[in-house]
């Protein structure tokens, strides 16, 4: 069964990125994300730990296609609704996450504010580790 994520507060965008975190972290690639909305919660979390970018488009397939096209770990395509957001996480090859990504998504998900704050730190620790001298870079001329 696919898990629905209803995105309506600053909150639930910190518990998806952090729980994006979590999922691309990397000891040999500098991870990359694509989002087809902006929002300054992710602007602050991702900052240095991943490569960000945004594609605003409304058609959930052609997102897809770039995030597969253009070697993104993680897509997070939100569509609108009437009091917030409808999440769903593409996984780098172009399709809807399995359950290895939902299940991180819904363990985050179903975090309290204690749990979600022990967890954050776990995550900080996880990229601290990381030797980001020896971090391998995929950049792309532009996205179209």
């Amino acid at each position: 069964m696919k898990s629905k994520y209803i995105i309506k507060t600053n909150l639930d965008f910190e518990k998806v990125s952090f729980a994006t975190m979590k999922k691309i972290c990397s000891e040999t690639v500098f991870p990359r994300v694509l989002s087809n909305i902006q929002n300054p919660v992710f602007e602050k979390n991702f900052s240095k730990i991943a490569d960000f970018e945004y594609f605003f488009v409304k058609n959930k397939q052609k997102f897809a296609k770039k995030v597969h096209i253009f070697c993104f770990d993680i897509g997070l395509f939100f569509k609108k609704l009437k009091n917030g957001f409808e999440l769903f996480v593409i996984d780098g090859n172009g399709f809807d996450a399995g359950s290895f990504v939902t299940n991180i998504f819904d363990n985050v998900f179903s975090m309290d504010n204690i749990q979600l704050e022990t967890f954050k730190k776990e995550v900080f620790a996880q990229y601290e580790r990381i030797d980001k001298k020896n971090l391998l870079v995929q950049k792309f001329d532009k996205m179209e």
